[in-house]
C-alpha cells in the first residue's frame, strides 16, 4: 500500500493528515513517503471553504488525557499484532461500548463549533471511524472496517460519503 502511495505522489499532490495514530514525525513521513504531512488542509471552491482534518483535536478525552490514550493505543496495537482473534475481539468490544458513540457525538459537536467560529462552510474528518454525512459535518469513517467508507468531493465542492 505504501509503495502505491509513493508512486502516486510522483503523479499528483498527496497530503497526509496527521492524527493520533501517527507515531512517526511528519518530516520523516514526508521523506519516506514522498508527500506533504499537515495537521489540516483547506479546500476552496469559489466562496466555499472545506476544512479537512483527522478529527482527534475535537476529541476532548484524547486531548485532555493524551498519555493515557497513547498507552491504550500501544496496548491495542500489541494485542492486534500477537493475537490471531484480535479483529473479532475488538469488533465485539466496540459494539458493546456506548461511550464510544457518545464520544463521537462530542467530536461532531466540537467540530461544528470550530468551523462556525473559524468561518468554514463544512468539515471532513475521521478519528471516530463512524461514517456520517450531515451536511456541514462529514466523517469519512474507516477504510479498514468491514464496511469500508470514504469521501469524495466533486469540482463544485459537493461532498459525498461512499461505501465499498
Amino acid at each position: 500500500m505504501l509503495s502505491k502511495l509513493r508512486k502516486l505522489s510522483k503523479k499528483c499532490n498527496i497530503i497526509y493528515l496527521i492524527g493520533n495514530h501517527c507515531f512517526l514525525k511528519a518530516e520523516f513521513m514526508s521523506i519516506l513517503l514522498g508527500f506533504k504531512c499537515q495537521n489540516d488542509y483547506v479546500l476552496k471552491y469559489d466562496e466555499l471553504k472545506i476544512l479537512v482534518v483527522h478529527g482527534d483535536i475535537f476529541d476532548i478525552f484524547f486531548t485532555k488525557y493524551k498519555s493515557i490514550t497513547n498507552i491504550v493505543i500501544k496496548i491495542y496495537y500489541t494485542i492486534r499484532k500477537y493475537t490471531p482473534f484480535a479483529d473479532e475481539f475488538f469488533k465485539i468490544f466496540k459494539n458493546k461500548t456506548n461511550d464510544f458513540v457518545e464520544k463521537s457525538s462530542d467530536v461532531k459537536r466540537n467540530a461544528l463549533k470550530y468551523i462556525d467560529l473559524n468561518s468554514y462552510d463544512s468539515i471532513v474528518c475521521g478519528h471516530t471511524h463512524m461514517p456520517e454525512n450531515s451536511g456541514k459535518y462529514v466523517n469519512c469513517g474507516s477504510f479498514c472496517e468491514d464496511k469500508c467508507s470514504y469521501v469524495t468531493i466533486d469540482k463544485k465542492g459537493k461532498i459525498r460519503l461512499d461505501f465499498c
